[in-house]
């Protein structure tokens, strides 16, 4: 009787252990939906605040991230057919026209906001991310590696405990909180070098932030492939430089709008998925 207790003990122990190394296993590939944010930091008078968020929330999107141990492709969510804002009206004025283009340019100018695809394959190539930016496809290397320091912060997201980590970059303090539950060092747009899934990333200082809003973990091999080789190669330098290109044709064409249009009284901005659409009119209708 003593060996036969033995015997299920250990048979016990060995069932616990399969089934905690499937679980494992599966937590290994998957496809974690996110969703990313961007706020701009410009102080704007009190009238032009809603015009802030209506160009934030432009850049607000919805993504895919299917990853196993080795490669991971981010993409976009299908559309959401969510209701859009009504857009925000505002006076027409040359001042006015300037707080667009400097919120414009304070959103764009990180490449996090930029972001629609991202791809890191299992053949050792270095990853790559699509940007869109200005109407313009471009293409850049992955985000260099930094040094994360772990803390003993924890809490759940999206029915996972994760844990809190920070690294400084050059644009700003990362906040990442990882899932140690699905060991993957990977995240959203190609950041990643931590033990575990990050499922909350704060960037840029926290005006660019990826949070999971669904976690599932029935695999996602086929989906990973390179995206379309479209766009042209830029460093970060070369992307500052084509920004505030665009930035300054922008300022042009608003003052010559502003400039044309005198008798126009107001403008109403909106926008979606990165899309802007700003017209002005005249208060009477005529």
């Amino acid at each position: 009787m003593k060996q036969q207790a033995e015997c299920g003990v250990h048979l016990t122990a060995l069932l616990a252990f399969a089934i905690a190394s499937t679980g494992v296993a599966d937590a290994q590939s998957g496809t974690i939906t996110y969703t990313r944010v961007a706020t701009a930091d410009v102080e704007v008078p009190g009238g032009m605040a809603e015009v802030r968020s209506r160009l934030a929330e432009a850049r607000e999107r919805s993504f895919l991230l299917h990853f196993n141990q080795s490669a991971s492709l981010m993409v976009p969510a299908p559309d959401d057919q969510g209701e859009e804002s009504p857009p925000a009206v505002f006076p027409m004025t040359h001042a006015n026209l300037d707080i667009v283009v400097e919120i414009s340019e304070s959103i764009v100018a990180s490449q996090e906001n930029a972001v629609t695809r991202a791809y890191s394959g299992s053949d050792g190539a270095p990853g790559v991310r699509v940007l869109e930016a200005f109407e313009e496809v471009l293409r850049t290397d992955a985000p260099p590696s930094v040094d994360w320091r772990l803390t003993d912060d924890q809490r759940t997201h999206a029915g996972y405990r994760v844990r809190r980590a920070t690294a400084l970059s050059d644009s700003g303090e990362m906040v990442a909180w990882f899932a140690p539950d699905i060991p993957v060092q990977a995240g959203p747009a190609l950041h990643g070098g931590l033990p575990g899934m990050i499922l909350v990333l704060s960037l840029n200082g926290g005006s660019t932030v990826y949070g999971a809003t669904a976690v599932s973990l029935d695999g996602a091999e086929e989906q990973i492939v390179p995206p379309a080789d479209e766009g042209r190669m830029v460093s970060p330098e070369e992307y500052q430089s084509f920004v505030r290109d665009e930035i300054r044709d922008m300022r042009r064409s608003l003052r010559r709008m502003r400039n044309q249009g005198r008798h126009l009284d107001d403008c109403a901005l909106g926008g979606k998925n990165g899309r802007i659409r700003l017209s002005c009119f005249d208060r009477g209708g005529s």
